[in-house]
């Protein structure tokens, strides 16, 4: 459609489209999508400067995250950030 210059429509409501006789013999079908299953988690012991450690627990208890859960996310913005910069 874009190619020819015409506007996207929004999409339909499953529920308008079963109601409307046109398509009184249809069916739906759902494709989900299931992402690769979770790697497994590894313990692990680091070493990190006290005063580092309490900064790190006061920001993953005001996010409602696990001190694993903050390094984990914070490591990914990381290395997302410098394979960002490596590609430009």
């Amino acid at each position: 459609m874009l190619e020819d210059g015409e506007n996207i429509p929004a999409p339909s409501k499953l529920e308008d489209i079963m109601d409307d006789p046109d398509y009184s013999d249809t069916v739906a079908i759902l494709v989900v999508s299931v992402s690769e299953t979770k790697p497994r988690s590894v313990r692990v012991n680091i070493t990190v400067p006290e005063d580092m450690l309490r900064k790190i627990d006061t920001v993953a208890k005001k996010r409602g995250m696990s001190r694993s859960s903050f390094l984990v996310q914070a490591a990914q913005k990381a290395i997302n950030q410098g394979q960002n910069s490596q590609s430009l």
